[in-house]
């Protein structure tokens, strides 16, 4: 019982920082908070340029590749590491 509640912990802590991470990422790139949905106001939904969008795949793929397996088959994520 104490490793399935360890282990919900580290997954909803997991979450909550990747939530709050993205919402930093965004607000620092365009200057706009969303909301706790991260929903953006209507009046500022297409005040986006080219460049903010670029910028944000480009850090989603910089975040992705340590998701990326490595040579003896474990794939490595914030939190731990799965074996496969």
């Amino acid at each position: 019982m104490h490793e399935e509640v360890s282990e919900a912990e580290n997954d909803i802590s997991c979450l909550s920082i990747s939530f709050l991470v993205v919402q930093v990422i965004r607000f620092s790139l365009t200057g706009i908070l969303p909301n706790f949905e991260g929903i953006e106001p209507d009046e500022k939904h297409n005040l986006h340029s080219k460049g903010n969008i670029a910028a944000l795949y480009g850090i989603s793929v910089f975040f992705c590749l340590p998701r990326l397996r490595n040579g003896d088959g474990e794939v490595t994520t914030c939190c731990q590491t799965h074996t496969s």
